[in-house]
């Protein structure tokens, strides 16, 4: 298999709508956050701070998305693609390739049995809050997503794991605020380790086809915001 072979010319439809919700959620856990520790409580904080978070995030990704476009233009590429190796794949990264197919289609599995539920009691609520909402679309597009990027691993088509690997990061702790909130918190933390360890493996993959040198700092940063999810949803 060439390095041909798992790379694409455009990101995938599904990737792209995936990006655009990730920073829309991002930006408004940011700012969020930083509402609660002012001293709002979650019933004052989740409407401006979706509004303003998600605005930030859509601009963040729209700036980010035309700086990449003029360095691509220039020649130049803002951040490298990890998953562009020369030659054939060695047995390593073919096994790491593999092993975590199911993995990632079980985080899907998770991700769509919780936003199922999640619905199902966003219709039995009598306020139906958009919070709630929230989850229950992220959980799909995180299960499509993933869904879709572990059909094309399995074919050996690599391309954009390290986003992969930033929304395993996100749905991990999204499950952990949705404990926090008294959102099916069974269910939550199942789908927060499911997550977490796609997030391990997604970033040992990525690790194996960046050449598999040094240290391999995404599953221990994916073991790191897992326990620390985990941590803070249960005292908080």
């Amino acid at each position: 298999m060439t390095n041909q072979d798992h790379r694409s010319t455009e990101a995938p439809a599904g990737r792209v709508v995936s990006r655009v919700v990730m920073a829309v959620v991002v930006g408004w856990l940011v700012v969020y956050n930083i509402m609660r520790i002012s001293g709002d409580n979650p019933a004052q904080a989740w409407r401006p701070s979706l509004i303003l978070g998600g605005g930030l995030g859509l601009l963040v990704a729209g700036g980010l998305w035309w700086l990449q476009r003029k360095l691509a233009e220039s020649g130049r590429v803002l951040v490298p693609r990890v998953a562009t190796v020369s030659g054939t794949l060695d047995e390593q990264q073919r096994d790491a390739m593999q092993v975590s197919v199911p993995i990632m289609l079980s985080a899907a599995v998770a991700a769509g049995i919780t936003a199922v539920a999640e619905l199902a009691q966003w219709f039995g609520e009598s306020d139906r809050s958009l919070g709630l909402l929230v989850f229950v679309i992220w959980n799909l597009v995180f299960a499509g997503w993933m869904s879709d990027e572990g059909m094309r691993l399995r074919g050996g088509h690599a391309e954009g794991l390290d986003t992969v690997f930033f929304g395993c990061l996100l749905t991990t702790v999204l499950a952990g605020v949705a404990f926090a909130r008294g959102v099916l918190e069974p269910v939550q933390v199942i789908l927060a380790l499911v997550s977490g360890a796609a997030g391990i493996a997604v970033g040992l993959v990525v690790w194996r086809l960046a050449g598999g040198r040094g240290i391999t700092t995404g599953p221990i940063i994916a073991v790191l915001v897992t326990a620390a999810t985990l941590a803070i949803a249960v005292l908080a």
